[in-house]
């Protein structure tokens, strides 16, 4: 078993790799199951989602970034010294290259003298920053890189090469930002109005690119993460977003040089989301117990379907033990086992009708059988006009199609015929068939209800009876152990025929996890929708699941950096 040390490893390696994916997601599986047991305490989620453990971002790590950037300034101060000496002074534009302009708090390069000019410059562009931040807000629809174009002020025309890079990050920055299909247009209007702001943090402080902890960032994350709850469709009606913006006004139009009004718009943003999760979270229990209490209900039809089922089986086992006419079994394992099973769910097995169609089926098979002397003939031709009635009656009840009683009826006058003559017809010997074939691969269509429950609109999503995804192709088992990993908090698109989606997150799932409910603070509605039918779903491309991703700061400034960084790189070699 351990011959070959090396296939172990090479083994080891490649599970390693569905691991990596199949893990984390299993271990929140795990945590859900404890806290419902109440092992594990419940933790509140956060609206600062963590960056995904496979984050490419090495030029955003917060233990590399500022060297990067001095680096960068670095080069830049080495490309100015080197062009003044042939090209005579040159101004804070032509140090900042084609990026954008920026200016200083006084910071420049370690071990160098600040020039007077840059000392001046830089105040200049404090002021005008102070202009722009207080001026008239963009045009709603419009997206501007203000940053930009305060680069092309008088004020810019000295900096030094921090502060150039400064600008260039933040510029580059919000382009990335405006230009990120996965952050809402809405959103991208709320984040412009924040462009000075956040520039004027970044001059003051340079560590706020690096530290993740900034106050300035985290609002921005907790921006981002409220913005999960949306989609691509955003209401500027819902209490979040008006929130959202009410904050956002109040740091545009008195942020100063104090990052702490930054901090103060987390703390009242938190209260608030906490308000409004408390009121989703009763609500969420209200429609859960009502979810349950139905679940158990159907739980209980399908244990008595069940019961049902096997009474009905038990009750032609007998009958079929035998070899009949291809028609008579194929009728007696379809037609007749629904009538037993539906008789058996409503009345029970030791009523009337149960009984009676019991007997029936008995008088079938026997009908059909040669019959040898006068007596039989007899009662045989005195049993044909009830046997045909009780069966019609039978058929009536399950819905029967014309068509399949006539044909089941043809072929039941011609065996009887053959069983008076004495003669024995076998299966092959009847051609037409009663039970159409079964169709290929059918299309499985959803089961679903509404409900209105305490002023919620319940819709209640399921695979028909005995359609699960653990019974189809590699593809829906796959999607099927996606959806057994979701946990509380998760949230999943759902699209309707229109293609638009419907955000909604899972608030609760139930104890035998063959229930998850599914809701959203901007609707008085519910999804209770089974784990198959949300796995079809998937399949079906009417769901995605939505995954986490980094926040859109952390996206842009690593995207930022790692840009500005290569023809810095290549300058260097």
């Amino acid at each position: 078993m351990y011959a070959d040390l090396d296939q172990h490893t090479l083994l080891l390696r490649q599970l390693e790799r569905h691991l990596q994916a199949e893990l984390p997601h299993l271990y929140r599986a795990i945590n859900e199951v404890l806290i419902e047991a109440a092992i594990l305490p419940t933790l509140k989620r956060s609206y600062r989602p963590a960056a995904p453990t496979n984050t490419q971002a090495t030029a955003a790590d917060a233990a590399n970034i500022l060297n990067t950037i001095q680096r960068l300034a670095q080069v830049r101060s080495q490309a100015v010294g080197r062009e003044g000496m042939s090209a005579g002074p040159r101004t804070g534009t032509d140090i900042a290259g084609s990026g954008s302009p920026g200016t200083g708090s006084g910071s420049g390069i370690a071990g160098e003298a600040l020039p007077p000019d840059a000392i001046a410059g830089g105040a200049a562009l404090f002021e005008s920053l102070q202009a722009l931040q207080a001026g008239p807000g963009a045009t709603p629809g419009e997206l501007t890189n203000v940053v930009r174009l305060a680069r092309g002020s008088e004020a810019a025309r000295q900096i030094l090469p921090l502060e150039a890079i400064t600008l260039d990050i933040v510029a580059m920055l919000f382009d990335l930002i405006f230009a990120d299909d996965k952050v809402p247009n809405s959103i991208k209007g709320l984040v412009s109005r924040l462009q000075i702001p956040i520039l004027k943090v970044a001059i003051l402080d340079q560590q706020f690119f690096a530290d993740r902890s900034h106050p300035a960032r985290r609002f921005l994350d907790s921006i981002s993460g409220i913005a999960t709850r949306w989609g691509q469709t955003v209401d500027e009606g819902d209490p979040f977003y008006v929130k959202l913006s009410q904050l956002v006004e109040r740091i545009q139009n008195t942020f100063g040089q104090d990052a702490d009004i930054f901090g103060t718009a987390i703390t009242e943003l938190a209260a608030f989301v906490t308000e409004h999760e408390s009121k989703e979270v009763e609500t969420a229990r209200t429609v859960a117990e009502i979810v349950q209490r139905k679940e158990n209900e159907l739980r209980s039809q399908r244990e008595r379907q069940a019961t049902s089922r096997l009474s009905a089986n038990s009750a032609l086992a007998p009958l079929l033990a035998t070899a009949l006419p291809l028609a008579i079994e194929q009728f007696l394992l379809g037609h007749w086992r629904d009538v037993l099973h539906q008789h058996a769910l409503e009345s029970g097995t030791d009523s009337t009708p149960f009984l009676d169609a019991k007997r029936i089926a008995g008088e079938l098979v026997w009908s059909i059988a040669p019959k040898t002397d006068a007596d039989e003939r007899k009662r045989q031709a005195a049993l044909l006009p009830k046997l045909v009635s009780g069966l019609n009656q039978g058929l009536d009840q399950i819905g029967t199609s014309a068509d399949a009683r006539r044909l089941f009826m043809d072929a039941l006058m011609e065996l009887n015929l053959a069983a008076i003559r004495g003669v024995k017809r076998g299966q092959e010997e009847v051609t037409e068939m009663v039970v159409p074939p079964p169709v290929d691969n059918p299309a499985v269509e959803l089961q679903v209800t509404h409900s209105v429950e305490n002023g919620v609109r319940i819709e209640e999503v399921s695979l028909p009876e005995r359609e699960t995804a653990a019974d189809g192709s590699t593809q829906d088992r796959a999607s099927l152990r996606r959806v057994k990993h979701l946990v509380r908090g998760d949230w999943v698109d759902f699209i309707d025929n229109d293609g638009q989606a419907r955000r909604e997150r899972l608030t609760w799932i139930s104890p035998s996890r063959s229930l998850f409910l599914f809701s959203n603070h901007a609707a008085n509605c519910a999804i209770s929708i089974t784990p198959e039918a949300l796995a079809h779903r998937l399949q079906t491309n009417t769901a995605r699941l939505v995954e986490r991703d980094a926040p859109m700061f952390e996206r842009a400034l690593d995207g930022a950096i790692k840009a500005l960084d290569q023809p810095a790189s290549g300058h260097s070699e």
